[in-house]
């Protein structure tokens, strides 16, 4: 009933499909943005720090057409040739790397925002060492890891003090801080 030796590479091909579905989806909504169509999506209460949501406006929308519009490309040239090497661990790696950046620029807050970033942190890890029997890689990936680390600690420190000068996590009211 199934033919178990290609299996690997269909879930592969489905997988790296998916991810090239959603790089679509993220640079139509990047170019809605542009037109003056921005969405929004609620996630719902963060435990009364606020609400958690997801927005695009011009600026982010600019940002989601050219990362996703150049991710679509790439996935949909390289779908076929990484699927026949039966890879869908890669292709996780790569929808983890592709999610984060898009929690990334469509952050509201600084909590999804700080989320978005360690999920980065952990995708880049994940690629950096994803062929560990490599030389070299597991140094990569551990590089990649600690550098993510320390940025992601020197940003929510830099949220942080942008909170205690405004009094929220919304970042709306970071323009709001005085210079």
């Amino acid at each position: 009933l199934l033919d178990l030796p290609r299996w690997p590479g269909r879930v592969a091909g489905v997988a790296w499909l998916s991810c090239a579905g959603a790089a679509v989806r993220f640079t139509i909504a990047g170019a809605r943005s542009l037109a003056d169509l921005p969405s929004t999506v609620d996630l719902g209460s963060l435990g009364g720090l606020g609400d958690a949501r997801l927005a695009t406006d011009r600026l982010s929308g600019l940002f989601l057409l050219l990362c996703f519009g150049i991710a679509t490309l790439t996935l949909l040239a390289g779908t076929g040739l990484i699927a026949s090497q039966a890879r869908p661990r890669l292709a996780a790696e790569v929808a983890l790397c592709l999610a984060s950046v898009a929690l990334i620029l469509t952050a509201q807050d600084v909590f999804v925002f700080v989320f978005g970033w360690e999920g980065l942190t952990l995708a880049f890890y994940l690629l950096a060492g994803h062929d560990r029997h490599l030389p070299g890689r597991v140094r990569a990936a551990m590089l990649a890891g600690g550098f993510g680390k320390l940025s992601g600690a020197l940003v929510m420190f830099g949220f942080l003090l942008l909170a205690a000068q405004t009094g929220s996590l919304d970042l709306a009211t970071i323009p709001a801080v005085p210079h």
